[in-house]
Protein backbone atom coordinates (compact mmCIF):
# COMPACT_ATOMS: atom_id res chain seq x y z
CA UNK A 1 0.00 0.00 0.00
CA UNK A 2 1.10 3.42 -0.69
CA UNK A 3 2.17 5.69 2.41
CA UNK A 4 0.53 8.51 3.23
CA UNK A 5 2.42 11.84 2.01
CA UNK A 6 2.76 14.26 5.25
CA UNK A 7 0.59 17.07 5.07
CA UNK A 8 3.13 20.23 3.35
CA UNK A 9 2.36 22.94 5.87
CA UNK A 10 0.94 26.02 4.00
CA UNK A 11 1.96 29.73 4.20
CA UNK A 12 -1.08 30.15 6.11
CA UNK A 13 -0.42 27.83 9.02
CA UNK A 14 3.22 28.82 8.91
CA UNK A 15 4.60 31.09 11.78
CA UNK A 16 6.50 34.45 10.86
CA UNK A 17 10.02 34.28 12.02
CA UNK A 18 10.01 36.92 14.85
CA UNK A 19 12.21 39.81 14.06
CA UNK A 20 15.94 40.79 16.16
CA UNK A 21 15.68 43.05 18.72
CA UNK A 22 16.55 46.29 17.44
CA UNK A 23 19.77 46.71 19.39
CA UNK A 24 20.77 43.30 17.70
CA UNK A 25 20.18 44.26 14.30
CA UNK A 26 22.15 47.50 14.85
CA UNK A 27 25.11 45.38 16.22
CA UNK A 28 25.09 42.64 13.62
CA UNK A 29 24.69 45.32 10.93
CA UNK A 30 21.32 44.78 9.65
CA UNK A 31 19.98 48.27 10.62
CA UNK A 32 21.72 51.71 11.10
CA UNK A 33 20.55 54.50 13.23
CA UNK A 34 19.09 56.31 10.72
CA UNK A 35 17.31 53.56 9.11
CA UNK A 36 15.78 52.91 12.60
CA UNK A 37 14.58 56.55 13.22
CA UNK A 38 12.87 56.32 9.69
CA UNK A 39 11.23 52.89 10.35
CA UNK A 40 9.62 54.63 13.44
CA UNK A 41 8.65 57.44 11.36
CA UNK A 42 7.12 55.46 8.77
CA UNK A 43 4.97 53.25 11.19
CA UNK A 44 3.37 56.53 12.03
CA UNK A 45 2.22 56.37 8.51
CA UNK A 46 -0.79 53.99 10.09
CA UNK A 47 -1.11 52.29 6.40
CA UNK A 48 -1.54 55.80 4.46
CA UNK A 49 1.69 55.78 2.56
CA UNK A 50 0.00 56.29 -0.69
CA UNK A 51 -1.79 59.36 0.90
CA UNK A 52 0.40 61.28 2.13
CA UNK A 53 2.13 62.29 -0.85
CA UNK A 54 0.16 64.36 -3.71
CA UNK A 55 0.18 61.96 -6.93
CA UNK A 56 3.30 62.57 -9.07
CA UNK A 57 0.69 63.33 -11.49
CA UNK A 58 -0.34 66.96 -10.04
CA UNK A 59 3.00 67.91 -8.26
CA UNK A 60 3.78 70.56 -10.92
CA UNK A 61 0.81 72.57 -10.02
CA UNK A 62 0.85 75.51 -8.14
CA UNK A 63 -1.71 78.15 -6.80
CA UNK A 64 -1.57 80.57 -9.79
CA UNK A 65 -2.46 81.88 -12.84
CA UNK A 66 -0.99 82.61 -16.40
CA UNK A 67 -2.93 85.22 -18.71
CA UNK A 68 -1.79 84.21 -22.63
CA UNK A 69 -3.60 85.79 -25.62
CA UNK A 70 -4.81 82.57 -26.95
CA UNK A 71 -5.46 83.93 -30.49
CA UNK A 72 -1.32 84.75 -30.87
CA UNK A 73 -0.12 81.33 -29.72
CA UNK A 74 2.46 80.03 -31.92
CA UNK A 75 2.70 76.28 -33.05
CA UNK A 76 5.85 75.70 -31.12
CA UNK A 77 3.77 77.15 -28.06
CA UNK A 78 0.37 75.04 -28.62
CA UNK A 79 2.57 72.33 -28.76
CA UNK A 80 4.58 72.75 -25.53
CA UNK A 81 1.20 73.62 -23.69
CA UNK A 82 -0.37 70.17 -25.17
CA UNK A 83 2.52 68.10 -24.55
CA UNK A 84 3.82 69.65 -20.96
CA UNK A 85 2.68 70.35 -17.95
CA UNK A 86 1.64 73.92 -17.08
CA UNK A 87 1.98 74.90 -13.33
CA UNK A 88 -0.65 77.37 -13.57
CA UNK A 89 -4.16 77.76 -14.57
CA UNK A 90 -4.29 79.46 -18.19
CA UNK A 91 -6.69 82.40 -18.00
CA UNK A 92 -8.20 81.24 -14.97
CA UNK A 93 -11.74 82.52 -14.54
CA UNK A 94 -13.32 84.59 -11.62
CA UNK A 95 -14.01 81.49 -9.80
CA UNK A 96 -10.56 79.51 -10.22
CA UNK A 97 -9.38 82.65 -8.77
CA UNK A 98 -11.72 83.15 -5.95
CA UNK A 99 -10.77 79.38 -5.29
CA UNK A 100 -7.23 80.00 -5.21
CA UNK A 101 -7.04 83.07 -3.30
CA UNK A 102 -9.29 81.29 -0.49
CA UNK A 103 -6.09 78.55 -0.51
CA UNK A 104 -3.51 80.91 -0.60
CA UNK A 105 -4.98 82.63 2.40
CA UNK A 106 -5.09 79.29 4.11
CA UNK A 107 -1.49 78.59 3.63
CA UNK A 108 -0.38 82.14 4.84
CA UNK A 109 -2.38 81.09 7.85
CA UNK A 110 -4.88 83.99 7.91
CA UNK A 111 -6.29 84.98 10.80
CA UNK A 112 -9.81 84.85 9.52
CA UNK A 113 -9.73 81.24 8.26
CA UNK A 114 -7.11 79.74 10.49
CA UNK A 115 -7.35 79.86 14.23
CA UNK A 116 -4.74 81.42 15.89
CA UNK A 117 -3.06 81.76 12.05
CA UNK A 118 -2.11 78.48 12.06
CA UNK A 119 -2.13 76.75 8.54
CA UNK A 120 -2.83 73.60 9.85
CA UNK A 121 -5.73 74.65 11.92
CA UNK A 122 -8.42 76.01 8.97
CA UNK A 123 -12.14 77.09 10.27
CA UNK A 124 -13.79 76.11 7.04
CA UNK A 125 -13.30 73.48 3.87
CA UNK A 126 -14.08 73.87 0.38
CA UNK A 127 -16.08 72.49 -2.26
CA UNK A 128 -15.08 72.64 -5.60
CA UNK A 129 -17.74 71.45 -7.92
CA UNK A 130 -18.36 71.65 -11.49
CA UNK A 131 -17.47 69.37 -15.08
CA UNK A 132 -14.17 68.02 -15.63
CA UNK A 133 -11.47 69.87 -16.72
CA UNK A 134 -11.86 73.15 -15.08
CA UNK A 135 -8.85 73.00 -12.82
CA UNK A 136 -10.37 71.71 -9.79
CA UNK A 137 -8.05 68.65 -9.06
CA UNK A 138 -5.31 71.10 -10.03
CA UNK A 139 -6.47 73.65 -7.59
CA UNK A 140 -6.28 71.19 -4.74
CA UNK A 141 -3.38 69.43 -5.57
CA UNK A 142 -1.45 72.42 -5.54
CA UNK A 143 -3.27 73.65 -2.36
CA UNK A 144 -1.95 70.05 -1.01
CA UNK A 145 1.89 70.51 -1.99
CA UNK A 146 2.41 74.36 -0.15
CA UNK A 147 0.55 72.46 2.97
CA UNK A 148 3.02 69.45 2.22
CA UNK A 149 6.24 71.84 2.36
CA UNK A 150 5.04 73.82 5.36
CA UNK A 151 5.04 70.41 7.15
CA UNK A 152 8.47 69.82 5.94
CA UNK A 153 10.41 71.49 8.47
CA UNK A 154 8.89 70.06 11.33
CA UNK A 155 9.26 66.51 10.19
CA UNK A 156 12.75 67.52 9.55
CA UNK A 157 13.17 68.75 12.79
CA UNK A 158 11.65 65.50 14.19
CA UNK A 159 13.44 62.89 12.40
CA UNK A 160 16.33 64.65 13.92
CA UNK A 161 15.83 64.46 17.10
CA UNK A 162 15.12 61.06 16.94
CA UNK A 163 18.09 59.89 15.51
CA UNK A 164 19.96 62.20 17.72
CA UNK A 165 18.38 60.19 20.64
CA UNK A 166 18.46 56.83 19.49
CA UNK A 167 22.56 57.35 18.05
CA UNK A 168 23.02 58.38 21.64
CA UNK A 169 21.65 55.83 23.48
CA UNK A 170 23.03 53.24 20.93
CA UNK A 171 27.04 55.02 21.54
CA UNK A 172 25.82 54.68 25.33
CA UNK A 173 25.68 51.29 25.11
CA UNK A 174 28.51 50.47 23.07
CA UNK A 175 30.45 52.53 25.50
CA UNK A 176 29.32 50.94 28.07
CA UNK A 177 30.33 47.40 26.58
CA UNK A 178 33.69 48.73 25.81
CA UNK A 179 34.76 50.14 29.35
CA UNK A 180 33.42 46.75 31.13
CA UNK A 181 35.53 44.47 28.85
CA UNK A 182 38.55 46.60 29.74
CA UNK A 183 37.40 46.59 33.17
CA UNK A 184 36.98 43.08 32.98
CA UNK A 185 40.92 42.85 31.29
CA UNK A 186 41.79 44.74 34.48
CA UNK A 187 41.68 41.95 36.76
CA UNK A 188 41.81 38.96 33.88
CA UNK A 189 45.55 40.66 32.67
CA UNK A 190 46.99 43.14 34.29
CA UNK A 191 46.00 42.19 37.78
CA UNK A 192 44.37 45.32 40.42
CA UNK A 193 47.92 47.23 40.39
CA UNK A 194 48.17 46.95 36.08
CA UNK A 195 49.13 50.29 34.72
CA UNK A 196 46.11 52.15 33.32
CA UNK A 197 43.56 50.13 34.90
CA UNK A 198 42.91 52.93 36.98
CA UNK A 199 41.74 54.82 34.28
CA UNK A 200 39.82 52.43 32.87
CA UNK A 201 37.86 51.50 36.41
CA UNK A 202 37.36 55.36 36.27
CA UNK A 203 35.82 55.41 32.56
CA UNK A 204 33.38 52.40 33.74
CA UNK A 205 32.43 54.24 36.70
CA UNK A 206 32.21 57.88 34.97
CA UNK A 207 30.37 56.50 32.21
CA UNK A 208 27.45 54.39 34.48
CA UNK A 209 27.41 57.86 36.19
CA UNK A 210 26.76 59.78 32.98
CA UNK A 211 24.49 56.85 31.57
CA UNK A 212 21.53 57.56 34.09
CA UNK A 213 19.21 58.96 31.51
CA UNK A 214 14.98 59.03 31.86
CA UNK A 215 14.55 55.65 30.36
CA UNK A 216 17.64 54.44 32.85
CA UNK A 217 16.03 56.02 36.09
CA UNK A 218 12.47 54.39 34.71
CA UNK A 219 13.93 50.75 34.59
CA UNK A 220 15.61 51.10 38.22
CA UNK A 221 12.83 52.79 40.02
CA UNK A 222 10.48 49.68 38.13
CA UNK A 223 13.09 47.22 40.13
CA UNK A 224 13.79 49.02 43.27
CA UNK A 225 17.16 50.90 42.71
CA UNK A 226 20.34 49.05 42.73
CA UNK A 227 23.75 49.81 40.03
CA UNK A 228 22.95 50.16 36.74
CA UNK A 229 24.31 47.78 34.60
CA UNK A 230 24.98 46.94 31.07
CA UNK A 231 22.10 45.00 31.19
CA UNK A 232 20.21 47.95 32.39
CA UNK A 233 21.33 50.12 29.45
CA UNK A 234 20.67 47.70 26.90
CA UNK A 235 16.73 47.24 28.16
CA UNK A 236 17.02 51.42 28.86
CA UNK A 237 17.69 51.23 24.65
CA UNK A 238 14.67 49.27 23.89
CA UNK A 239 12.86 51.68 26.39
CA UNK A 240 14.29 54.83 24.75
CA UNK A 241 12.64 53.28 21.26
CA UNK A 242 9.21 53.30 22.90
CA UNK A 243 9.78 56.64 24.02
CA UNK A 244 10.93 57.80 20.22
CA UNK A 245 7.42 56.58 18.98
CA UNK A 246 5.26 58.39 22.06
CA UNK A 247 7.50 61.69 20.63
CA UNK A 248 6.66 61.03 17.12
CA UNK A 249 2.84 60.08 18.21
CA UNK A 250 2.30 63.39 19.97
CA UNK A 251 4.33 65.45 18.02
CA UNK A 252 1.83 68.24 16.74
CA UNK A 253 3.26 67.97 12.93
CA UNK A 254 2.24 64.62 11.81
CA UNK A 255 3.20 63.28 8.13
CA UNK A 256 -0.39 62.33 8.00
CA UNK A 257 -1.70 65.94 8.63
CA UNK A 258 -1.55 66.38 5.14
CA UNK A 259 -4.05 63.53 3.56
CA UNK A 260 -4.56 63.39 -0.22
CA UNK A 261 -7.06 61.08 -2.01
CA UNK A 262 -9.69 60.07 -4.07
CA UNK A 263 -13.24 59.59 -3.33
CA UNK A 264 -12.82 55.89 -4.16
CA UNK A 265 -9.35 55.45 -1.84
CA UNK A 266 -11.51 56.63 0.62
CA UNK A 267 -14.36 54.45 0.38
CA UNK A 268 -11.95 51.18 -0.12
CA UNK A 269 -10.74 52.04 3.04
CA UNK A 270 -13.98 52.36 4.97
CA UNK A 271 -15.12 49.37 3.49
CA UNK A 272 -13.32 47.21 5.49
CA UNK A 273 -13.32 49.41 8.77
CA UNK A 274 -11.92 46.61 10.87
CA UNK A 275 -8.53 46.24 8.69
CA UNK A 276 -8.26 49.76 8.43
CA UNK A 277 -9.33 51.44 11.85
CA UNK A 278 -5.95 53.17 12.45
CA UNK A 279 -5.60 54.14 9.26
CA UNK A 280 -9.64 55.68 9.08
CA UNK A 281 -8.97 57.07 12.40
CA UNK A 282 -6.11 59.39 11.56
CA UNK A 283 -8.31 60.73 8.10
CA UNK A 284 -10.45 61.44 10.87
CA UNK A 285 -8.25 63.28 12.93
CA UNK A 286 -5.92 64.96 9.59
CA UNK A 287 -6.35 68.50 9.85
CA UNK A 288 -6.20 68.53 5.98
CA UNK A 289 -8.10 65.71 4.01
CA UNK A 290 -8.19 66.31 0.33
CA UNK A 291 -10.77 63.98 -1.35
CA UNK A 292 -10.36 64.13 -5.21
CA UNK A 293 -13.14 63.48 -8.06
CA UNK A 294 -16.35 62.48 -6.19
CA UNK A 295 -18.77 62.04 -8.89
CA UNK A 296 -22.52 61.19 -9.79
CA UNK A 297 -21.41 57.27 -10.69
CA UNK A 298 -20.61 56.89 -6.93
CA UNK A 299 -22.09 54.34 -4.88
CA UNK A 300 -24.97 54.53 -2.49
CA UNK A 301 -22.44 53.16 -0.07
CA UNK A 302 -19.66 55.83 -1.02
CA UNK A 303 -21.68 58.70 -0.82
CA UNK A 304 -22.84 57.47 2.75
CA UNK A 305 -19.35 57.35 3.71
CA UNK A 306 -18.37 60.51 2.20
CA UNK A 307 -21.36 61.98 4.31
CA UNK A 308 -20.36 60.53 7.10
CA UNK A 309 -17.09 61.58 7.07
CA UNK A 310 -17.67 64.74 6.65
CA UNK A 311 -20.02 64.65 9.76
CA UNK A 312 -17.96 63.14 11.71
CA UNK A 313 -14.78 65.42 10.96
CA UNK A 314 -17.10 68.55 11.36
CA UNK A 315 -17.84 67.25 15.13
CA UNK A 316 -14.59 66.41 15.97
CA UNK A 317 -13.76 70.45 15.07
CA UNK A 318 -11.95 68.98 12.23
CA UNK A 319 -13.00 71.65 9.75
CA UNK A 320 -9.97 71.38 7.17
CA UNK A 321 -12.23 69.20 4.70
CA UNK A 322 -11.20 70.08 0.96
CA UNK A 323 -13.48 68.12 -1.63
CA UNK A 324 -13.86 68.59 -5.43
CA UNK A 325 -16.63 66.99 -7.34
CA UNK A 326 -19.28 66.91 -10.27
CA UNK A 327 -21.85 66.65 -7.57
CA UNK A 328 -23.59 70.70 -6.27
CA UNK A 329 -23.15 70.71 -2.75
CA UNK A 330 -25.59 68.41 -1.06
CA UNK A 331 -27.10 66.52 -3.74
CA UNK A 332 -25.93 62.97 -2.84
CA UNK A 333 -28.05 60.55 -4.73
CA UNK A 334 -29.79 57.72 -2.75
CA UNK A 335 -29.21 59.10 0.45
CA UNK A 336 -32.00 58.85 3.50
CA UNK A 337 -33.66 62.72 3.00
CA UNK A 338 -32.41 63.37 6.90
CA UNK A 339 -29.40 62.73 6.14
CA UNK A 340 -29.18 65.13 3.44
CA UNK A 341 -30.17 67.70 5.53
CA UNK A 342 -27.84 67.35 7.93
CA UNK A 343 -25.19 67.25 5.12
CA UNK A 344 -26.38 70.36 3.67
CA UNK A 345 -26.51 72.07 7.08
CA UNK A 346 -22.96 70.90 7.46
CA UNK A 347 -22.09 72.09 3.92
CA UNK A 348 -23.62 75.35 4.42
CA UNK A 349 -21.44 76.14 8.14
CA UNK A 350 -18.66 74.38 7.28
CA UNK A 351 -17.69 74.91 3.50
CA UNK A 352 -16.94 77.75 1.08
CA UNK A 353 -18.67 76.12 -2.19
CA UNK A 354 -16.91 77.17 -5.75
CA UNK A 355 -18.93 76.75 -8.62
CA UNK A 356 -16.74 75.73 -12.31
CA UNK A 357 -19.67 75.20 -14.13
CA UNK A 358 -19.03 77.98 -16.24
CA UNK A 359 -15.47 78.14 -16.18
CA UNK A 360 -13.75 77.16 -19.56
CA UNK A 361 -11.64 74.01 -19.96
CA UNK A 362 -8.29 75.59 -21.32
CA UNK A 363 -6.47 72.22 -22.07
CA UNK A 364 -9.24 71.76 -24.08
CA UNK A 365 -9.06 75.45 -25.76
CA UNK A 366 -5.42 74.50 -26.73
CA UNK A 367 -5.94 71.35 -27.90
CA UNK A 368 -8.82 72.32 -30.07
CA UNK A 369 -6.33 75.05 -31.29
CA UNK A 370 -3.34 72.16 -31.91
CA UNK A 371 -6.49 70.14 -34.04
CA UNK A 372 -7.31 73.39 -35.96
CA UNK A 373 -3.42 74.29 -37.03
CA UNK A 374 -3.19 70.34 -37.87
CA UNK A 375 -6.26 70.56 -39.92
CA UNK A 376 -4.63 73.92 -41.63
CA UNK A 377 -1.13 72.29 -42.36
CA UNK A 378 -2.68 69.70 -44.24
CA UNK A 379 -4.98 71.60 -46.25
CA UNK A 380 -2.37 74.10 -46.93
CA UNK A 381 0.15 71.29 -48.20
CA UNK A 382 -1.74 69.47 -50.68
CA UNK A 383 0.92 70.11 -53.52
CA UNK A 384 3.37 67.68 -51.30
CA UNK A 385 1.07 64.33 -52.46
CA UNK A 386 3.18 63.02 -55.82
CA UNK A 387 1.17 63.68 -58.66
CA UNK A 388 1.63 61.70 -61.65
CA UNK A 389 0.40 63.43 -65.11
CA UNK A 390 -1.37 60.91 -67.58
CA UNK A 391 -1.05 57.35 -68.10
CA UNK A 392 2.78 55.67 -68.19
CA UNK A 393 2.82 52.20 -70.04
CA UNK A 394 3.70 51.02 -66.32
CA UNK A 395 0.69 52.68 -64.73
CA UNK A 396 -1.39 51.66 -67.30
CA UNK A 397 -4.39 49.19 -65.86
CA UNK A 398 -4.76 45.82 -67.38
Amino acid sequence: MPTERPEVATKANEKEPKEPPFLDQLREGGMSVNGLAERLMRESYKGLHTHIEIPSAFRHCRLRGRVVDEGTLTSEKIRQLCEEHSPEIINPDEVQLQAMNFLLKLTRGDPRFCEGGDPLRPKVGAYLYGPPGKGKTHILSAFGMQMKALLKDDLTETMRTVKSRLDLAYARCNKAVDAQKGRSEEFTIGGAGAAGSKDVGLEYAELLRELKTTPVEKLRKQQGGGTTSVAELERAFTVEVEECRRYIASHRSQPTNVLFMTSGDYCALNSDPESHKEALRMIRRAPVVIIDDLNPLASQEQTSALSNLIQDRYNTGMFGTFISSNIPPGEFAGLDENLVASLRDRMDVGFLSFDFTESRNWRKTVLKRRVEEMQGAVAASTKDVPIVQGWGDEDRPS
